[in-house]
């Protein structure tokens, strides 16, 4: 069982505010953001994850969409998926607040540029590119399958036992390396030029 400290986890900078990484998996995240008075995490969006900020200590200005609340330590704010939010210490104190965000943006970007990709290559009528970049999709998708086994032994604590836990089962590990083959293929053959008619 992993577990860490929230009074640790306080730490503060005079020229910006700090991000401190509580727990991260493939799938989310818990940050501790520490804001000394004046300082301010800027509107911003995520377009596929949602986030939760929890104010542990201090009060701050937050904005979710067009909205703008003054929180207290132990309030509680969504900011869904594809709206602007940010935050402003304008208090007095520090301001102290856990964040949390699902599904993990990194894993979220990824998915939407195959999407994208794919969209995109629909769009132009190429229906050989478009099925490069479909096989592209499938194979990511693949790939994150086995990567998110590999990140939650790593999350447990488990990293030393990684090796063992592959050779107890190597139809795993080569089934992750065969995708990653295959991956790199895809991504290769989306690099040449479309064929001449």
């Amino acid at each position: 069982m992993e577990i860490k400290s929230l009074d640790g986890a306080r730490r503060f900078s005079a020229g910006k505010m700090v991000k401190n990484k509580l727990f991260e998996t493939p799938r989310f995240f818990l940050d501790v953001h520490c804001l000394e008075p004046g300082q301010s995490q800027e509107p911003h969006q995520h377009e596929s994850s949602d986030k939760v900020y929890v104010v542990q200590h201090g009060r701050g200005r937050f904005q979710v969409g067009a909205e703008e609340k003054r929180l207290d330590a132990g309030q509680v704010v969504l900011a869904p998926a594809g709206v602007s939010h940010g935050v402003v210490n304008d208090g007095p104190e520090r301001l102290v607040v856990l964040t949390f965000m699902a599904p993990h943006p990194r894993l979220s970007k990824a998915e939407a540029t195959a999407a994208s990709a794919a969209a995109g290559g629909a769009r132009g009528g190429d229906d050989g590119r478009r099925e490069r970049f479909q096989q592209l999709g499938r194979a990511y998708q693949q790939f994150a399958a086995s990567f998110d086994r590999i990140w939650s032994v790593i999350a447990r604590g488990e990293a030393g036992n990684l090796v063992a836990e592959a050779l107890e089962d190597p139809a795993e590990l080569d089934r992750a390396q065969r995708l990653r083959a295959e991956l790199e293929a895809a991504l290769h053959r989306l690099d040449e030029p479309p064929a001449s008619p």
